[in-house]
């Protein structure tokens, strides 16, 4: 199933225009990907909990492979993919 194809049913079952299920859409994409990757650690909806991927990582040293110094590498953050957790219903 594509976008168009899941904003006709959307549109359907909520008995409104297709411009408005695809502006309903984008709006509900949008807050997703804010609130996974916010400090939010989730969000749980009917079909399960989407959470946002966050790895820190410490300061260590490091060594230059072409003139063998050593330096310093500086801790950082990353944020990766969001995982998903489907509910108990949603696996029925």
């Amino acid at each position: 199933m594509n976008k168009i194809d899941f904003t006709k049913k959307i549109a359907e079952k909520a008995e409104m225009t297709q411009k408005e299920a695809a502006a309903f859409l984008a709006a509900f994409d949008e807050v997703m990907m804010e609130e996974i990757f916010a400090k939010e650690d989730s969000v749980r909806l009917n079909i399960g909990t989407f959470s946002g991927y966050t790895k820190e990582t410490s300061a260590r040293k490091g060594r230059n492979p072409k003139t063998g110094e050593t330096i310093d590498i500086p801790a950082k953050t990353m944020h990766g993919y969001p995982k998903f957790k489907p509910s108990k219903a949603a696996k029925e």
